[in-house]
């Protein structure tokens, strides 16, 4: 008798332990968009990372834009970085534009009847190069927003990428 007790209340402690498990938000995903069948533009929001080379002038990067989205429930539709340098004002002026849908959205489904993977892959990067800048410490914009400045070539080399904006 003692045994079945026992053994109900660690299947019980296990069942509630397992429903709260799944009840907990996923941090990866609870700041995403829920995403309509309509378009959603991202613009001049997100995260310019510079490649960090040692004492070049040379520069090459990439962009994300801002948001999480799963990769298998959205689809860029549109994607541009235009960017325009500045060597007397030593500025690197970036403006961006990501478009994205759930095509699934799109054909009428309910959202809910259909799986969404958890990651944050589905708008896309962009990289970009820009070539060769004069030496000097740049003003880095997106937008209308200044985000910071970098030294070409860096000042110290960290072996990482140097990053502005905000990813999520």
């Amino acid at each position: 008798m003692m045994c079945i007790s026992n053994c109900r209340r660690a299947w019980w402690v296990i069942f509630v332990c397992v429903a709260l498990a799944g009840c907990a938000p996923n941090p990866a995903t609870t700041d995403a968009p829920q995403l309509s069948g309509d378009p959603l533009a991202i613009q001049n929001e997100g995260y310019i990372c510079f490649r960090e080379y040692d004492d070049a002038l040379h520069v090459e990067g990439y962009f994300i834009p801002k948001g999480c989205f799963s990769s298998s429930c959205t689809r860029p539709i549109q994607q541009s970085v235009d960017i325009k340098v500045d060597t007397t004002r030593f500025t690197i002026r970036f403006n961006t534009l990501f478009v994205v849908i759930d095509p699934f959205a799109a054909q009428g489904l309910e959202r809910g009847s259909y799986a969404c993977t958890e990651d944050c892959a589905g708008a896309g990067i962009i990289k970009f190069v820009i070539g060769d800048v004069d030496r000097g410490t740049y003003a880095v914009w997106l937008g209308e927003r200044n985000l910071g400045q970098i030294s070409f070539p860096p000042d110290t080399i960290t072996g990482r990428d140097i990053c502005f904006g905000e990813q999520w």
